[in-house]
């Protein structure tokens, strides 16, 4: 997750790096919990880089159980550090996923049978430009999974995240790059990250630097019964 957003989005590392003390702060409160009943989930002050995968693994169950759509609210959520990496995820395990954070920032992500993401993003302004986003929307998967956006949340730390089982057909990335007429912005994600892969991704010295140490910080070293364990040699008396 962390490299899919640092590929996409080229800020993930600097935003970890940056908000590390935070971020291992919040470890000390309480724990992330979810609401049934109203469909809310307390982050608890918790990244969404902690976060993230707990609500794909959520939205995810809760849809494909139901064959519907979902909604869940993400309550006191204080960044969206690898929301790129856990939505490119989700939608690679067939989910259509349509998010609005508290600024008021519309996000959709969706992949074809081959898994080939793309997103599309806009901001809630005006009449004319959430007329423009529906009507996009319809276009690209149909009136049936979201026919109208929901209300923009007040709260300037919860994010509205909306899923469905979805696979797009094969000209949905076409309709998805016609849709930038109308304001819309369009990532070709797996297109994206075919490159990362191929030629890497640039990373801020600064960055790389706290990767490196962070490495350091983290590697424990291995045991001569691991590494026996793990066939690289004999069995020693000592071990």
């Amino acid at each position: 997750m962390l490299a899919y957003s640092q590929a996409l989005d080229g800020r993930t590392l600097g935003a970890l790096r940056e908000n590390e003390a935070r971020l291992i702060a919040a470890f000390s409160g309480d724990q992330p919990s979810f609401d049934a009943s109203t469909g809310k989930i307390e982050a608890a002050g918790r990244s969404m880089l902690d976060m993230g995968p707990r609500v794909v693994d959520l939205v995810a169950g809760m849809a494909k159980r139901k064959d519907g759509v979902v909604r869940v609210e993400v309550l006191h959520l204080p960044d969206l550090i690898g929301l790129a990496g856990a939505a490119t995820i989700a939608a690679k395990r067939g989910l259509g996923l349509a998010i609005i954070d508290s600024k008021h920032t519309w996000r959709v992500y969706a992949a074809t049978r081959d898994g080939n993401v793309t997103a599309m993003s806009g901001l809630l302004r005006d009449a004319s430009i959430n007329d423009a986003l529906i009507a996009s929307w319809r276009e690209i998967v149909g009136a049936r999974f979201l026919p109208t956006l929901p209300e923009m949340n007040a709260d300037q730390s919860a994010l509205d995240v909306i899923a469905f089982p979805f696979v797009a057909d094969d000209a949905f990335s076409a309709r998805a790059e016609n849709a930038k007429a109308r304001g819309i912005t369009c990532q070709h994600v797996s297109r994206v990250l075919k490159r990362a892969y191929s030629h890497g991704v640039d990373v801020p010295i600064a960055d790389l630097a706290f990767l490196y140490e962070l490495e350091t910080r983290t590697w424990a070293p291995s045991s001569e019964r691991s590494r026996m364990q793990a066939g690289f040699q004999a069995i020693s008396s000592a071990a």
